[in-house]
């Protein structure tokens, strides 16, 4: 086990456990904001990618042959997906404080903690794809790009996580009607 199945690992108990926090409503309104955001980050990450071959050819017959995209539609897939997240959690616990069935009792935390345990299997197989990206073509620094390809190749969890990848794909209907963006590639 190395730091990127630390990581994952975190990630798949933190969800777990907020799932028996935020409780079925909750985590079924957390479920849709996660959902929005890979729709939101994937998209703006392919229309970026859309882009690229102008600037690609402009900097190929300026400089030479420009570095890979992949990395950077990563991060921004990262960074745009986070951000989209926690804003739509924020606003959600402003809208929705205790969104929980008191009827249901424990049972409520118990199906919350089910709904965020798959929520978590999601985010661990997006991250370990998403870091899979990232190392996928090298970069500078170089020194830094070894590190984190060290780590990605010898990791366990992302290559096992990649069925949970697929099924989630199948769910993201914009997706299949277009394209994926290179992070959500298995």
């Amino acid at each position: 086990m190395n730091v990127l199945d630390g990581l994952l690992v975190v990630i798949g108990l933190g969800s777990l456990l907020w799932g028996s926090y935020r409780q079925t409503v909750g985590m079924l309104i957390t479920w849709l904001g996660f959902y929005l955001s890979v729709i939101f980050a994937g998209t703006v990450v392919l229309l970026l990618e859309s882009t690229y071959g102008v600037g690609a050819n402009l900097a190929r017959s300026l400089w030479g042959s420009p570095g890979s995209f992949r990395p950077i539609q990563a991060m921004i897939f990262l960074v745009l997906g986070t951000i989209f997240f926690v804003v739509y959690e924020v606003v959600s616990r402003m809208i929705f404080p205790n969104p929980g069935i008191p009827e249901l009792g424990f049972l409520d935390n118990l199906l919350g903690g089910i709904i965020g345990g798959a929520l978590g299997l999601a985010a661990m197989a997006i991250l370990g794809n998403l870091w899979r990206v990232v190392v996928s073509a090298s970069w500078q620094p170089y020194d830094l790009w070894v590190s984190l390809d060290a780590i990605y190749r010898t990791s366990i969890l992302p290559l096992h996580l990649r069925p949970v990848l697929v099924i989630f794909n199948k769910t993201l209907l914009p997706f299949l009607v277009f394209q994926f963006p290179a992070v959500l590639v298995p």
